[in-house]
């Protein structure tokens, strides 16, 4: 049976296409945040074969721990794999993209995967949903 927070999201994924995510990512400092926008979600298996909630996301604002996200946005260094359970503080947000730095356009769009970037990607291994 699925968490709430892993329904919540796929959720979003299928039903929500101007919609992200907050959350508070367990291993970062306390209070900081992430805005992250979910693209694939799903279980892969851990170390001892049991199936863990993941989600792929695209992270477009928020904390990080090198301090910067790669831009001009979208930029494929910034999709991030996490296990569900270490999202806390979940709240739904509309989407807003941050800025580009100058000379890049201002204005930029989450890339939207086709079925070949679901099989590429290693983070969901039974991939549930993605957009």
């Amino acid at each position: 049976m699925a968490t709430p927070e892993f329904d919540d999201i796929k959720d979003i994924i299928k039903n929500k296409p101007r919609k992200a995510i907050q959350v508070h990512f367990e291993k970062d400092p306390p209070g900081e945040k992430r805005k992250l926008w979910p693209h694939v979600i799903g279980w892969s298996a851990d170390p001892s074969g049991n199936n863990v909630e993941k989600v792929l996301c695209y992270q477009y604002d928020g904390y990080t721990p090198s301090g910067n996200l790669a831009t001009p946005h979208p930029a494929r260094a910034n999709f991030r794999c996490f296990k569900v359970e270490n999202l806390k503080e979940l709240t739904i947000v509309n989407f807003e993209a941050s800025p580009n730095p100058p000379p890049d356009p201002p204005s930029w769009e989450p890339i939207k995967f086709k079925y070949k970037d679901v099989k590429r990607q290693n983070c969901v291994e039974t991939v549930d949903e993605f957009r």
